[in-house]
């Protein structure tokens, strides 16, 4: 009887899972990797607009030279930037870019990691949409 019932075992196997084929249509791209708490945006320091405006001749030479290889771009980068308690930029990464090169909004990313902010009492982590648009040119 112990026999019988080993064999019936066996053939009761659960079947293996079924084979899904996809196509590449059907794979999603990589997730970002998650963000550091350091980088959850919140209020931006009270200077933003001072060194934002300071900067957008920089990042107007950035899109423009985009341009040369990309006559019809426009869109908008998003930039989230840590500002350290001394003023200075700790990270400026591209969190979004809609219509702009990867060119463009690495080199917005470099003008925005060089700016300096007034000193504060803590971190500041902000998000900045960066818009272009066409002049008409």
């Amino acid at each position: 009887m112990g026999i019988a019932s080993a064999g019936c075992a066996a053939k009761k196997e659960p079947a293996p899972p079924p084979i899904v084929l996809t196509t590449s249509a059907m794979i999603e791209p990589p997730s970002a990797p998650p963000e550091e708490p350091e980088d959850v945006p919140g209020p931006p320091p009270r200077d933003t607009e001072r060194v934002v405006a300071a900067l957008r001749p920089k990042f107007r030479a950035c899109f423009e030279r985009g341009r040369i290889d990309h006559r019809n771009m426009r869109g908008k980068v998003v930039l989230v930037t840590r500002v350290a308690p001394d003023g200075s930029v700790e990270r400026a990464r591209i969190a979004g870019r809609d219509g702009i090169s990867r060119s463009v909004a690495d080199c917005i990313a470099r003008h925005m990691a060089q700016a300096t902010f007034s000193p504060r009492a803590t971190p500041a982590t902000f998000e900045l949409p960066v818009r272009f648009i066409d002049s008409g040119r």
